[in-house]
């Protein structure tokens, strides 16, 4: 049986990272995730959605097993919504962190069990900046 560590330590090799890579990268310490990798910890939603972001994977694949751990530019293409894409401009954001917000919302819908109307751009926007706040960038 794979667990979440087993999942963070496999994805974090085969991107080629050190421990200590990922720790830097994520925010945390190597003490921490090595407590991670050996099931002895688990992690924060905060610092789970910073780590899978490093690895260029989902939440739900570190916790589950379910989704693929595909590098970010390896996925199919991310459909961006147009009040999205008119959120993005308004904010300046990048392609890649369009999408990102883009799979962000669609994995927070999915968690929540069902569908919802789609943001409007000022929507998008609040959403945007709530996970900054929430990564702490």
């Amino acid at each position: 049986m794979t667990t979440l560590g087993s999942r963070v330590k496999k994805a974090r090799e085969t991107k080629g990272l050190k421990q200590h890579d990922l720790a830097d990268r994520a925010g945390v310490s190597v003490g921490f995730l090595s407590e991670i990798e050996n099931n002895h910890r688990n992690p924060s939603g905060k610092v789970l959605l910073k780590i899978a972001s490093v690895l260029g994977t989902t939440m739900d694949y570190l916790q589950t097993g379910h989704s693929a751990p595909t590098p970010a530019r390896e996925r199919n293409v991310v459909s961006i919504p147009p009040a999205l894409a008119d959120a993005a401009e308004q904010a300046g954001l990048s392609y890649a962190a369009t999408a990102a917000l883009a799979e962000a919302y669609q994995q927070i819908v999915a968690r929540r069990g069902g569908k919802e109307e789609p943001p409007t751009a000022e929507e998008w926007l609040r959403i945007y900046q709530a996970l900054r706040r929430h990564l702490g960038e």
